[in-house]
């Protein structure tokens, strides 16, 4: 069941293997690779991750706020949005980023 949802999922993110995010959006081919990761971040951190966090975890020798915040906005943009609107990235009420039940991850799917 779990191995379907990850084939017919809107975002398929896989960590296991060759990193990959597959999902209907457009990105620019130059900013793949670091929203890719920052997918992924996102993705293994369930509980949700703070925009700074993730700031300092894609920049470990630091980014700008602004930085931070333009990659959030093409990430959410990359993955679009569900059936019912929302994004696939989203925040908690305590402003930590969190993926929507749309996205998969492989990891999850095979543990």
């Amino acid at each position: 069941m779990m191995t379907a949802a990850l084939r017919t999922a809107d975002v398929r993110v896989q960590v296991l293997g060759q990193t990959l995010v597959e999902t209907a959006g457009a990105v620019d081919p130059e900013r793949r690779s670091i929203l890719t990761e920052a997918a992924i971040c996102v993705a293994l951190h369930p509980e949700g991750i703070r925009p700074a966090v993730l700031g300092t975890m894609l920049w470990p020798l630091g980014a700008t706020a602004d930085v931070v915040a333009g990659t959030v906005e093409r990430l959410r943009a990359w993955l679009g949005h569900d059936a019912q609107g929302l994004p696939h990235l989203r925040e908690d009420a305590e402003g930590r980023l969190v993926m929507g039940p749309g996205v998969v991850v492989d990891w999850d799917v095979l543990r």
